[in-house]
C-alpha cells in the first residue's frame, strides 16, 4: 500500500502495531500504486491496473531478448538459450510501480511484483534447478543514497515465495559508470564492461545462479554480471525481470 508506513529505508514497513498501523491508514489512505487511486486496505494495486498489465508469456533470450518458443529455444541463438523470465512490457501501470520503488523509498512493489511473477514464471524457473538467487548490484554510492538495492528486495520476495536461498553478495559492483537509462542502446554493453566482480566462489551449493534485475531495457546490465559469473566458473541458468522495456 502507498501509505507513509510503507516508506522505509529498508524493507518492511516503520512499524507493525496496528494500533498505529490503522491511525496512519486513517489519517493517509491507501493509494494504489500504478494510478495513486483509493483502494481497500489490504490492496496495493487496484484491478484496473492489474487487467492493464501486459504481462509476458513466454521468456526472453537472455542473450539477444527475443521470445523464446514453446521448447525454450531462441530463432536467433538456437537450442539451449538461456531464458530471461521477465513479468511484464515496461508500460503503465508498471512503469509507476516500479518508480515507486525506484525512486520513492516506497518498498511494497516488490512484495506485489514478485508474487505476480512468481504465480506466472516460478514453477518454469524452479525447473531449471536454481541452487541461489542473486539480485543485479548498484554501486555502493546509490544504494546508500536509495536505502537499499530494489533488485535485492525482489530477490528476497522471490527467494521467500519460492523456497530459495538468497545470495545477496554474489555479485558486488567496483566502479560507477554512467546511467544506463542516459545512453544510447548502442552504448550501453560499453559502459557496464567490467563493472562487476564477484564476492564468492562456486562451490556445490551455489554453482547454479539465477540473476535479478528491476528492469531490462537493451539487456546489458544483466548479461553483463551474467558474464562474470560464469567466468569465475558459476552457471547462471535463468534471469528474472520485472519489466522490459525498448
Amino acid at each position: 500500500m502507498s501509505t507513509p508506513f510503507a516508506v522505509c529505508m529498508k524493507h518492511g514497513g516503520v512499524t507493525t502495531w496496528p494500533f498505529v498501523r490503522n491511525m496512519l491508514e486513517f489519517a493517509f489512505p491507501p493509494l494504489c500504486l500504478g494510478c495513486d487511486e483509493l483502494v481497500p486496505g489490504n490492496t496495493a494495486v487496484c484491478s484496473n491496473c492489474l487487467r492493464r498489465i501486459d504481462y509476458y508469456s513466454q521468456p526472453l533470450c537472455l542473450k539477444c531478448l527475443e521470445l523464446l518458443d514453446q521448447q525454450g529455444n531462441c530463432l536467433s541463438c538456437g537450442k539451449g538459450a538461456c531464458p530471461l523470465f521477465v513479468l511484464a512490457q515496461y508500460e503503465s501501470p508498471v512503469r509507476e510501480i516500479i518508480h515507486k520503488l525506484k525512486f520513492s523509498a516506497i518498498t511494497t512493489p516488490a512484495e506485489v511484483l514478485a508474487r505476480q511473477w512468481c504465480e506466472r514464471f516460478g514453477q518454469a524457473l524452479l525447473r531449471r534447478q536454481p541452487l541461489v538467487i542473486a539480485p543485479v548490484p548498484l554501486t555502493a554510492s546509490r544504494a546508500y543514497w536509495r536505502g537499499y538495492n530494489q533488485a535485492e528486495l525482489i530477490a528476497e520476495q522471490i527467494a521467500g515465495q519460492l523456497d530459495l536461498t538468497l545470495h545477496g553478495r554474489l555479485l558486488v559492483r567496483t566502479r560507477g559508470r554512467h546511467p544506463q537509462s542516459r545512453l544510447k542502446l548502442a552504448e550501453r554493453a560499453a559502459n557496464v564492461a567490467g563493472v562487476y566482480a564477484l564476492a564468492d566462489e562456486p562451490r556445490e551449493d551455489n554453482r547454479r545462479v539465477v540473476l535479478v534485475d528491476d528492469v531490462v531495457t537493451s539487456g546489458s546490465t544483466i548479461r553483463e554480471a551474467a558474464r562474470t559469473c560464469e567466468a569465475g566458473g558459476f552457471e547462471v541458468v535463468a534471469g528474472v525481470a520485472m519489466a522490459h522495456g525498448r
